[in-house]
C-alpha cells in the first residue's frame, strides 16, 4: 500500500444532500407538456434537457410545436418559438382557433360564421391568453444566428424553453455539419442555461440523427393505423437528475379544433385550460 498515495475524498450525508437540493433548484422549474401521454415518457419538460422529436410529417411537427409552445404559455412559462417556416402569425392563430374551437380551414369563407364567432371572441382571447411567449422568426439562418437568437431571448426575456419548428426547402440543404454545431450549441444552451430545449424536424434522416447525438432525449413519431393517432416512441433517454424509468412508447392524437394536439385523456391540462377559456369567452 502507496502510504503517500491522496486519500479519497469523504462527504457526509447533509453534504450531499444539501448539494443535490441546491442543484435541483438552481436548475428551474419543471413544467408539463400539456400533453400527459408524452409526460408519461419523458417525465414532463425538464430544465437541462435537450429533446428532439423526429415528427411523422411536416404539419404534425408543427401542430406539435405549436400544441406544446400554447400550453406552456398558459401555464406560465417563459417560452422561445423559433419558427423556420411558417409566420408566428398563422401559428398564434391556429392556437386562437384552438381556444375558439373553430377549424383553420373554416376561416377560408370570409363570409361564414367562424369569421364572425372569430371577430366576436377576439378580444376576450386577448384578454385571457397569457402573454410569455416570444417569437423568432428565420428563414435558412447560419448556426450562429440561431444561438444568438436564443442568447438574446434567454437575456431579454428569462426564457425557460426553447421550441424549434425545423422545417423547409432551405433548411433540407443544410450540411452534417450544420446539423452537428446546431446540435452541440443547442445542448450547451440547454446544460449551462438551465433551459429545456425542443427540436422537431421531419423528413429529413441527416438532421435527426446529427441532432441525435447531443440530444438527451430522441422521440420518434409514427402515424398508426387507425388513422387518426400518431404513435410516440421514445428512443433515448438520458436523464440528468437520475434514472426515471418510462413507458417505450404512447398514443397523441390530432384534434381539428386549431388544429392542436392531444391525448386520449379527458382530464388533460389541454382540456382543463380549455374549459376556462371557454367560461372566459361566455361571461
Amino acid at each position: 500500500m502507496d502510504n503517500h498515495a491522496e486519500l479519497p475524498s469523504l462527504r457526509t450525508k447533509h453534504e450531499v444532500a444539501r448539494a443535490a437540493i441546491e442543484a435541483r433548484l438552481a436548475a428551474g422549474a419543471t413544467f408539463s407538456t400539456g400533453i400527459y401521454a408524452l409526460d408519461a415518457l419523458i417525465d414532463g419538460i425538464r430544465p437541462r434537457t435537450f429533446t428532439v422529436i423526429d415528427a411523422a410529417s411536416a404539419e404534425t411537427r408543427t401542430i406539435l410545436c405549436g400544441t406544446l409552445a400554447d400550453n406552456l404559455n398558459i401555464q406560465g412559462a417563459k417560452v422561445l418559438f423559433v419558427t423556420f417556416v411558417h409566420s408566428p402569425e398563422e401559428i398564434e392563430l391556429r392556437m386562437a382557433c384552438r381556444r375558439m374551437n373553430l377549424r383553420m380551414e373554416w376561416l377560408r369563407n370570409s363570409s361564414g360564421r367562424d369569421i364572425s364567432s372569430l371577430a366576436a371572441k377576439a378580444e376576450a382571447y386577448l384578454s385571457a391568453i397569457p402573454d410569455n411567449t416570444v417569437y423568432l422568426p428565420t428563414i435558412c439562418p447560419t448556426v450562429d444566428e440561431i444561438l444568438l437568437g436564443i442568447n438574446h431571448a434567454m437575456n431579454a426575456h428569462g426564457v425557460q424553453v426553447v421550441v424549434l419548428d425545423i422545417g423547409g426547402f432551405e433548411m433540407d440543404r443544410k450540411d452534417e455539419l450544420f446539423w452537428l454545431d446546431l446540435g452541440r450549441g443547442l445542448r450547451r444552451f440547454a446544460s449551462t442555461g438551465s433551459l429545456s430545449v425542443i427540436a422537431a424536424v421531419s423528413s429529413n434522416e441527416e438532421a435527426t440523427s446529427c441532432l441525435q447525438i447531443s440530444a438527451t432525449e430522441l422521440l420518434r413519431m409514427t402515424s398508426e393505423d387507425d388513422g387518426y393517432s400518431l404513435g410516440v416512441i421514445l428512443e433515448k433517454s438520458i436523464d440528468v437528475f437520475g434514472s426515471v424509468a418510462r413507458l417505450a412508447k404512447q398514443a397523441v392524437y390530432v384534434d381539428a379544433a386549431g388544429p392542436h394536439m392531444r391525448d386520449a385523456d379527458a382530464g388533460s391540462i389541454s382540456v382543463c385550460g380549455q374549459a376556462s377559456f371557454t367560461r372566459h369567452f361566455q361571461e
